[in-house]
């Protein structure tokens, strides 16, 4: 009969096999193996802590899902949260940032209340995550290839092979300047055009390959080809927010001095103008600010370089996504009655740009500090107009100043009708401060270079836990089946 220290040392065995932590690796992910991550984390993660979902959008023509993985820290039924998305390997031949959000999802569940930062970002936020939007042209591509375009476009027709009957996904969406020009039924378009229907984003960015340079709006242009810029009504904002990202990243100032950009951000249009851009749409058909990050001059670097990749990016990728509490939010709802008003339209005094509530009456808007006008306008209720102020940061997080909107059944007399009124000055109260000094940690101005809190002296390995099951768990299991061995 066995002893009970032999029973103990069995049991103990096969509840660490069983219950491996699973290590993220510095690699290219398969198809396959990236939905294995992706369930991997689903698994592992506390949902008493951090809630997790792991859903898709829909399939590419040749079956692929589409995944997303949604997390945050914040209760189902809290109001104020907003949503980001954050979309990788859009072009097959561009997957860095597949392996990156792949890390970063990683990195905030094994650092939700060890790091301030994230903690405070996943209380705040609701992060949704899609590591590839175009699998089945990575499946195609080819690593170690900088240039060219094996594995970017999708095709039309999966049974051919001819070149022409493939679509670059970042020129099949709707285009605000030329809404009349065709786009293609392509599985991976029209999915995400459903996503944004569905759920109501305020911030984006798409990760790309090929350059290093934050892309803001809008890519398309009524002068295209001239080299000059096409600004939206929120140029301010979305230079803001290409500026913390390009600021935070410690090489983002183009490959060469072809493409030296300014303080590494660019206008879309000034660079090289394009139509039908996922990001443009984004803006102009649902108000979501959606940047496009070029973060390596390789499309496809070798593995080897990933690590030196997720190191430059952790920084700005975290420093972006809080950007989301800066601005503007509330509920939308019936006076008498109180319940949310779906779908009513918003827009900001002299930024001609729709916007939508969501299916609770929410709505978002990214604004940096300043005085405001608001407009709401629903079927079957009285236009509604209040003005605001986004306060100046005082302290290192944001605050969405909170405007619930009250609205009037058309059918009841209002003494208050809204009336013509002088606009206000919605010029920023502030001045961009790219660097912060040890001696101005205390100022108002909004910085786009700053240190996190809890921030660890190297993002090398993602977090000290990572690093250690990276480095030990290997060991750790020979010499534990060594012992289980032994008797």
């Amino acid at each position: 009969m066995a002893s009970s220290e032999n029973i103990l040392n069995l049991i103990v065995c096969f509840i660490m096999f069983a219950t491996r932590t699973y290590c993220l690796e510095f690699k290219y992910h398969s198809n396959d193996e990236l939905e294995h991550v992706l369930r991997n984390f689903s698994r592992q993660s506390d949902e008493e802590v951090v809630k997790t979902k792991l859903y898709s959008i829909g399939q590419t023509f040749k079956g692929s899902e589409l995944w997303v993985f949604e997390l945050t820290a914040a209760e189902d039924e809290a109001l104020g949260i907003p949503n980001v998305k954050l979309i990788g390997n859009m072009h097959g031949n561009e997957p860095v940032g597949r392996e990156i959000l792949l890390h970063l999802i990683e990195y905030l569940l094994e650092n939700y209340n060890k790091n301030e930062t994230i903690t405070w970002l996943l209380n705040h936020t609701r992060l949704h995550i899609l590591p590839s939007l175009n699998p089945d042209g990575f499946a195609e591509a080819i690593e170690g290839l900088c240039r060219g375009n094996g594995g970017r476009y999708v095709k039309v027709d999966p049974e051919s092979s001819i070149p022409e009957d493939t679509v670059d996904l970042n020129r099949n969406f709707p285009d605000p300047f030329y809404p009349s020009n065709l786009t293609f039924d392509i599985p991976e378009s029209t999915s995400l055009i459903k996503w944004m229907e569905n759920k109501t984003f305020s911030l984006s960015a798409a990760l790309h390959g090929g350059e290093l340079v934050a892309n803001y709006p809008y890519d398309s242009s009524t002068h295209p080809g001239d080299g000059l810029p096409s600004p939206t009504p929120d140029d301010d904002v979305f230079q803001y927010l290409a500026r913390v990202y390009a600021n935070n990243h410690p090489n983002m100032k183009g490959c060469s001095n072809l493409t030296n950009f300014t303080e590494g951000i660019t206008n879309g249009a000034k660079w090289y103008s394009f139509e039908r851009g996922m990001g443009d749409y984004n803006y102009a058909y649902h108000g979501c600010m959606e940047l496009t990050f070029e973060i390596s001059c390789c499309k496809y670097p070798k593995a080897k370089e990933l690590r030196h990749y997720w190191q430059e990016n952790l920084r700005p990728l975290l420093l972006f996504m809080i950007q989301s509490n800066m601005g503007v939010t509330g509920r939308i709802y019936d006076y008498i009655s109180k319940k949310p008003i779906t779908n009513g339209r918003l827009m900001i005094d002299q930024r001609n740009i729709t916007f939508w509530s969501s299916s609770n009456g929410e709505y978002w808007r990214i604004l940096l500090p300043g005085h405001y006008i608001l407009r709401v306008d629903a079927s079957g209720y009285h236009s509604s107009i209040k003005e605001f102020t986004v306060s100046n940061q005082n302290g290192f997080y944001p605050s969405l100043t909170v405007l619930n909107v009250p609205m009037y059944n058309a059918t009841i007399f209002t003494t208050t009708p809204p009336t013509p009124h002088k606009p206000v000055q919605t010029s920023p109260m502030w001045t961009i401060q790219t660097t912060l000094n040890q001696d101005e940690s205390h100022v108002h101005n909004l910085s786009v270079q700053q240190s996190l809190p809890g921030e660890p002296h190297s993002y090398s390995s993602g977090s000290l836990s990572h690093m250690f099951c990276v480095h030990w768990y290997q060991v750790f299991y020979i010499l534990l089946l060594m012992n289980c061995l032994m008797f």
